[in-house]
């Protein structure tokens, strides 16, 4: 199914939508991070089920779901894990990455996903374009879903991307 959508981000785009396996798309984002994953060190407990399907733009998604995951990268210490695992909340797939980086701080809880914004990558203080955590926004919006960053005990922050299940 093609559908053309208005997006800030995107602004007049025509999508291509189609069953896509979740765990497919999530293997091949992994494929293509494995240098960074590799530099730092990282271990990745990836326990994201098999037989997950969605209906999505299988391109848009692969590019939020890399935002995501390299989000963790960057602020993942080095040795640092990173965990990957789906679930289901009713008629939505709920597709959760958790990382060990430093926790989101108190001001930036609001803007976290405004394009442009954002925080420093520790260890070396780089800023990234601000454009990926409102890129994943905008696409989950796209696909009727919702995204959510959290802190979590012990310095972890958890992003949840929550997409309609076929």
């Amino acid at each position: 199914m093609v559908s053309t959508r208005y997006s800030p981000f995107f602004f007049y785009f025509s999508f291509s939508f189609h069953k896509a396996a979740f765990k497919t798309i999530v293997n091949t984002v992994l494929e293509s991070k494995q240098p960074q994953i590799r530099q730092k060190n990282l271990h990745i407990a990836n326990t994201v089920e098999d037989d997950r399907v969605v209906t999505g733009d299988s391109f848009l998604l692969f590019q939020a779901i890399s935002n995501l995951i390299q989000n963790a990268i960057d602020f993942s210490p080095e040795g640092g894990c990173i965990a990957l695992d789906t679930g289901i909340d009713g008629a939505m797939l709920r597709f959760t990455v958790t990382d060990e980086g430093t926790s989101i701080p108190d001001y930036a809880r609001e803007k976290i996903f405004d394009k442009f914004f954002s925080l420093q990558r520790p260890g070396n203080g780089k800023k990234s374009t601000g454009l990926g955590l409102n890129l994943v926004k905008e696409v989950a919006q796209l696909h009727n879903g919702k995204i959510t960053l959290t802190n979590r005990t012990r310095q972890r922050v958890r992003a949840t991307l929550s997409l309609p299940l076929s």
